[in-house]
């Protein structure tokens, strides 16, 4: 995963973009069409879940092929 910060606060947009990758020298790969994203706090409590869709080894949602959380 890839974010577009190192620490967020409460009501920031958490934007991020995944990469699927074989562990023999990190090709994309097409092994998996969905990922699974869920956002924990700091008591390991689920706070928002996500189902992206996985093209050619990347998510291609939200803007400029990011996803995005909001923090509540």
């Amino acid at each position: 995963m890839q974010f577009d910060n190192t620490s967020y606060y409460q009501g920031d947009n958490i934007w991020f973009k995944c990469f699927l990758v074989t562990s023999d020298l990190h090709p994309a790969t097409d092994l998996s069409k969905t990922l699974y994203v869920e956002l924990l706090n700091p008591g390991g409590e689920v706070i928002d879940k996500r189902t992206l869709k996985i093209e050619n080894g990347q998510n291609h949602s939200g803007n400029a092929g990011r996803a995005e959380i909001k923090l509540q």
